[in-house]
């Protein structure tokens, strides 16, 4: 498990700008399981969002949120970046990380080209729509374990290792997660009703 050193004495009548974005790791997965993974481009944003705000650097944080794969590296260079300038140390490697997120990307691709197209025939294309679902919910958990393992780094980071400064559902949050509930619960239907037509 990454281990960080001792962090020295926050001055809290001027506490600094946070660099990255703090959440508890419970929120994170809730909120991205809940969204059918919307959340972790929202995470991206807000990421890229308040290092633009705390450095200045020129950058789109919309643009590297909408394509996170190409912008995962510099951000993990970013943050180990940042923690060495205060002069602290953090036991990860940015890159294993940024290749673990390449490798889920490729298979994922990988997959979809290898997927036969559907036919129109229903006993054929039923179980198709039912891999897509295990595929996608397979992506999305390599995604949420890999985005979880950041947030440690990020929390550790912004000294909030538990992320308690943005630990509460919002009603903003929870709005979101019922339309991805709603959505959920419509996609699982819908394969199940496939498979029902085309098996009874």
């Amino acid at each position: 498990m990454s281990t960080c050193s001792i962090a020295p004495d926050i001055d809290h009548d001027n506490p600094r700008q946070p660099m990255f974005f703090v959440v508890s790791i419970n929120k994170l997965i809730t909120m991205s399981l809940l969204t059918t993974g919307v959340y972790l481009f929202y995470w991206f944003y807000r990421n890229w969002a308040i290092y633009r705000a705390a450095t200045g650097e020129r950058v789109i944080p919309l643009l590297r949120a909408i394509i996170p794969v190409l912008f995962i590296y510099p951000l993990l260079k970013r943050i180990d970046q940042g923690f060495r300038q205060s002069g602290r140390e953090f036991a990860w490697s940015p890159l294993n990380l940024a290749l673990t997120m390449w490798m889920i990307v490729i298979i994922s691709l990988a997959s979809g080209a290898m997927t036969p197209e559907p036919i129109g025939q229903l006993q054929h294309d039923a179980p198709l729509h039912l891999r897509y679902l295990i595929e996608s919910m397979l992506q999305l958990g390599a995604t949420l374990w890999l985005v979880c393992c950041i947030q440690h780094v990020i929390n550790a980071h912004e000294q909030d290792p538990q992320g308690r400064s943005n630990s509460e559902f919002t009603g903003a949050n929870k709005g979101w997660m019922t339309l991805g509930v709603v959505i959920w619960v419509l996609y699982f239907s819908s394969v199940a009703t496939l498979l029902l037509l085309a098996y009874l």
